[in-house]
């Protein structure tokens, strides 16, 4: 695990252990890393990596906000879906649904890997992007080595708000087209939290916004 902090000021309005505007909030970020690979052709929802949250010991456990990162070596991008999945709250969503399909062609677009393995920098699945990565805001093939921040094309990741981090994000991946090869090298599940209900008396003594990385991995 890698722990680093970055302040961001004093908490305001706490009497006592009353918290009247809850100013302090947490970047919990979870990496998985290994070496998946989504086989081919496989119906949605597919197959599935599980990554394991546990419990913030400060009690930042409540999502305000969720982006996702990923690494994916694939030789043809349109033929990936993605869903996200809490499994004890049971909230299921698509965030990827096989982009440039149909616009840019039936088989979306051929543009090869979702972040760049090269300089490690992720693909992020984020709400407050500027645009999904499809079809009218990206042309054909698609951008090879994609990077940077995209709305999810589907479903929201604020679906997820106000659920807690702890317990089991399921991660599924479907591949739709024959003949193309993709494998799952990093995902990223970056949370910003607040305390959840009878956490304030731990958030009165850490009154700085924290940064906390934690690594997982294939067993």
């Amino acid at each position: 695990m890698r722990i680093s902090t970055m302040p961001t000021g004093t908490l305001a309005g706490l009497v006592g252990l009353t918290l009247a505007t809850p100013a302090a909030a947490s970047l919990i970020v979870v990496d998985w890393t290994g070496d998946f690979a989504i086989p081919d052709i496989v119906d949605p929802p597919g197959v599935f990596i599980d990554i394991e949250v546990t419990p913030d010991p400060l009690g930042m456990n409540e999502i305000r906000d969720l982006d996702v990162g990923f690494m994916i070596q694939s030789t043809w991008q349109g033929d990936l879906i993605i869903a996200i999945e809490h499994v004890e709250s049971g909230r299921f969503h698509r965030v990827l649904d096989r982009p440039g399909a149909p616009e840019a062609g039936f088989f979306g677009f051929s543009a090869d890997n979702y972040g760049n393995l090269a300089t490690g920098e992720p693909f992020i699945l984020d709400d407050e992007a500027d645009n999904p990565y499809d079809v009218p805001f990206v042309g054909s093939p698609g951008i090879p080595d994609v990077t940077g921040r995209w709305q999810p094309d589907t479903d929201p990741l604020s679906s997820f708000d106000g659920d807690t981090i702890i317990g089991t994000w399921r991660v599924w991946f479907a591949d739709q087209g024959g003949g193309d090869l993709a494998f799952v090298r990093q995902i990223t599940l970056t949370f910003d939290t607040i305390p959840t209900p009878g956490a304030l008396a731990l958030l009165v003594l850490a009154a700085i916004r924290t940064r906390r990385r934690r690594q997982t991995g294939t067993p």
